[in-house]
Parts: structure tokens; sequence; C-alpha cells
């Protein structure tokens, strides 16, 4: 039927134009690249998980007497005024955390009222599927503010000055 040649010669194939030494280099950098993508998605997935427990620098605005200086080194301000600075601050930053510390029993008090209702309403099922949403809910609020620590220092509430 059909004739086949004896001493036909093989097709050749033409190459992409690469050599050996450059399509290695290539792959190597491909390499690199990949690796660096995993390490950044990696420590982002890990700053992500443990976001809580990392905790932010920066001057410490819950002290009296760092605001104190910081009030006196941008205004010239006399000892005497830094003084009646400091102590102004001392007595309010006091004041403050008593207002935070009220404000938290009386929300924890409200709260602990909610899941008693919430129990008598629901059967022990349901009750418990709730309250494994809710807690899940509480946490991710809790993240999404910046975690109750950080606003209870006053961190990450900068003023104008020490911008």
């Amino acid at each position: 039927m059909v004739e086949e040649k004896k001493n036909a010669k093989p097709v050749e194939v033409p190459r992409s134009g690469l050599r050996n030494g450059r399509w290695t280099a290539l792959l190597v950098l491909l390499g690199a690249v990949i690796l660096l993508c995993g390490l950044v998605i990696g420590s982002s997935g890990t700053v992500l998980v443990f976001r809580d427990k990392i905790t932010r620098g920066g001057p410490p605005f819950h002290e009296a007497g760092f605001m104190a200086r910081q009030i006196q080194n941008t205004y010239g301000l006399s000892k005497e005024q830094a003084r009646k600075v400091e102590d102004i601050f001392s007595n309010s930053l006091q004041a403050m955390q008593k207002i935070r510390e009220e404000n938290e029993r009386k929300l924890a008090e409200t709260r602990d009222e909610m899941l008693s209702e919430m129990k008598k309403v629901l059967t022990a099922e349901q009750y418990a599927r709730w309250r494994a949403e809710f807690e899940t809910r509480q946490k991710i609020e809790q993240r999404r503010q910046g975690g109750a620590g950080l606003r209870r220092r006053g961190q990450g509430r900068r003023g104008p000055m020490w911008d």
C-alpha cells in the first residue's frame, strides 16, 4: 500500500533558542520567586494567627511622667509647670482607669445576665451551639478592635504632638 522509505531521516524538532545555561538560570530564578512567595505567605499567615500575641512598640502613653516630659520639651514648660502637668495626667489617668474597670465590671455583669437568659430559652444543644458561635464572634470583634489590652493602655491613639 504505502511504500516506506528505507533511508528516511528522523524529523528534527526546532529548539526553543534557550541554551542549557540560560534554561538553568531561568529555573533557578523561578524557584527563588516561588520560595520568596512562600515565605511572604507563611509569615503573613503567622502574623494573622498570632496577632493577639504580638506587642506593639512605641512610647508609653499611659505614663504621666513620659507625657509631661513630652509636653515640657514641646512647649518649653518650666520645671514647676511640668510637675503640675504630670500631677494632672497622673490623676486623670487614675480616674480613667477606675472608669474602665467599672465599665468592664458592668459589661461582664450584663453579658452574664444575657447568657443566663439565653440558657433559659434555648435547649441544651441549641445553647451549646449558640454559645460557641457567640464566643467566636466576640474573639473576632476583639481582634478587629485591636485587643482590649492595647486600648486599655492607650497605645494606638497618638496625639498630634507625637505624630
